[in-house]
């Protein structure tokens, strides 16, 4: 083979290359917001498309111990993981922002939050932006892992596991791992990250919000498995109440509307519906991420 045909055949390789992998980014690119299109995801104006991953355990490099920066947080190692991902073609990253064991852990006791954890996962958004990545960390765990909600309902003195678990998502049984669920995610929500000086429901790096791994409802009654909760067989189940004394809505088929608007009327009506007692979330249309820079 002639050095001219080796010298073409080396440039179309390397053109094959250019085009399955994204060069690496050697820094973020402007801070931008993904929005809702319709039912698209847009960007600057653009409809946006986007691969993602799993690397739920980011959260856990390190050694978990001794100094904040230089041990406890592996910096080296967070790095060269969102470069390879970056080098694959991935945009987006779901990954754990929840653990209350002692090692790793964001929340180990009720309401007590981990400066050193929240640090390296300050690192952990740092460190997205600077690839070109987006984030779609996950606040709480269905299962047993790294705690879960079970240690939420043994905080409140109730037991996990299958079907018990359960209790997890009514207000009536456990009106405490709402409190706690809420505390939590408005801190997370909040935490101004020490490396960028942005809070993290302000931060572009972060495409979405994951409320909870896996969640479901399972096992209580075959009544509730196909109609919901507090429903008489044959209705339907539109929202849960905020306290005791406010009934659940149930409708039978086809009077969706009436009982949105019954139990709109009855949320009105009572004081834990002021706008005093909601939690604050984000604003559905603030979804942050950044340019077009890869797959979610």
């Amino acid at each position: 083979m002639t050095p001219l045909v080796l010298l073409l055949v080396a440039a179309l390789a390397g053109a094959c290359l250019s085009l399955v992998r994204p060069p690496p980014a050697s820094a973020a690119a402007e801070d931008s917001f993904v929005t809702r299109c319709g039912i698209r995801f847009c960007l600057d104006g653009e409809e946006y498309y986007v691969a993602g991953a799993n690397a739920y355990d980011l959260f856990t490099f390190g050694s978990g111990s001794g100094d904040t920066e230089t041990q406890y947080m592996d910096k080296e190692r967070i790095d060269a993981h969102m470069a390879r991902m970056r080098y694959d073609g991935v945009d987006v990253v779901r990954l754990w922002m929840f653990s209350h064991e002692s090692w790793h852990g964001f929340e180990k006791s009720e309401g007590v939050y981990d400066e050193q954890q929240f640090a390296l996962f300050d690192y952990v958004i740092e460190s997205a932006r600077t690839h070109g990545l987006r984030l779609m960390p996950v606040f709480e765990n269905y299962w047993e892992a790294y705690g879960g909600i079970d240690t939420r309902l043994g905080w409140e003195g109730l037991s996990g596991g299958q079907p018990a678990r359960a209790a997890f998502f009514d207000k009536d049984r456990c009106p405490g791992c709402f409190t706690s669920y809420k505390n939590y995610v408005s801190h997370a929500l909040n935490r101004t990250n020490h490396y960028s000086g942005v809070k993290y429901k302000d931060d572009p790096t972060i495409f979405a919000w994951d409320l909870m791994n896996e969640p479901r409802y399972e096992g209580q009654s075959d009544e509730e498995n196909v109609e919901g909760t507090n429903c008489e067989p044959g209705s339907t189940r539109w929202g849960p109440s905020s306290r005791r004394s406010t009934p659940t809505t149930c409708s039978a088929p086809g009077s969706r509307d009436t009982a949105r608007s019954t139990a709109s009327a009855a949320t009105r009506a009572t004081p834990s519906s002021t706008s005093s007692s909601r939690p604050t979330w984000t604003s559905p249309r603030r979804i942050p991420t950044r340019p077009n820079t890869g797959p979610t």
